[in-house]
C-alpha cells in the first residue's frame, strides 16, 4: 500500500513536471494568453474573454481559435513529455 502511494506521488511530480516544461517551452505571449483565458470562470468568463478579444484586436472566435492551437501544442508535448518519462 505505501509504494503504492510513493509511486502515485512520483507519477504526480512526473507530470507537474512535464506540465511545467512544457508551459516554459511556449512563447511568453502564448503561456500569457492561454493561462489568461483558461483562469476565466463563472458569469464573468464571456464578457473578460471578450474584453480580451478587443485588447488584442481579434474577435472572440479568433481568439478561441488562437487558444485552441496553443492548447493543441501544449497537450502535444505534455504527452510526449510523459511517454519519454
Amino acid at each position: 500500500m505505501e509504494e503504492e502511494l510513493k509511486e502515485e506521488e512520483k507519477n504526480e511530480r512526473q507530470k507537474q513536471a512535464c506540465m511545467e516544461e512544457c508551459l516554459q517551452k511556449l512563447k511568453p505571449e502564448e503561456h500569457d494568453l492561454v493561462i489568461t483565458y483558461k483562469k476565466q470562470k463563472g458569469k464573468l468568463k464571456k464578457a473578460a474573454r471578450a474584453l480580451m478579444a478587443l485588447a488584442l484586436g481579434i474577435s472572440p472566435n479568433a481568439l478561441r481559435q488562437r487558444v485552441k492551437v496553443i492548447v493543441k501544442k501544449l497537450r502535444k508535448c505534455y504527452q510526449d513529455c510523459l511517454k519519454t518519462a
